[in-house]
């Protein structure tokens, strides 16, 4: 039996999501962003994500709507990964540029 897993690591304000986003990892997805939405800018990664059910779609819609001005969500995935074409698919905003290497000072956020 294969469990699907999500993991998230922060790197200062960005938090990239790697593995599987569906009914069996939600949880795990809406913890992270709960924590950490309006306490900052947040780029939430998805560029290694395998799988985003429209549950995980959801969850980053609530997001995006409850971030306050001032502490803005944005969605980031690689170009041609399957995020950034889910995202494309349901016209949500998003970048897919590349960022600046940060610095090794990394710290695992939840690891599921």
């Amino acid at each position: 039996m294969k469990f699907h897993q999500l993991t998230a690591v922060q790197h200062g304000e960005t938090v990239a999501l790697a593995g599987v986003i569906d009914e069996l990892s939600i949880h795990e997805l809406r913890t992270v962003l709960e924590h950490k939405v309006g306490k900052g800018p947040l780029v939430v990664d998805l560029s290694s994500v395998e799988h985003l059910a429209s549950v995980g779609v959801n969850e980053l819609v609530a997001a995006l709507r409850r971030a306050p001005r001032d502490s803005p969500v944005t969605l980031r995935a690689c170009q041609g990964s399957i995020a950034q074409m889910v995202l494309e698919m349901n016209g949500l905003p998003h970048t897919t540029a590349v960022p600046a290497p940060e610095d090794d000072r990394s710290r695992q956020v939840e690891a599921i």
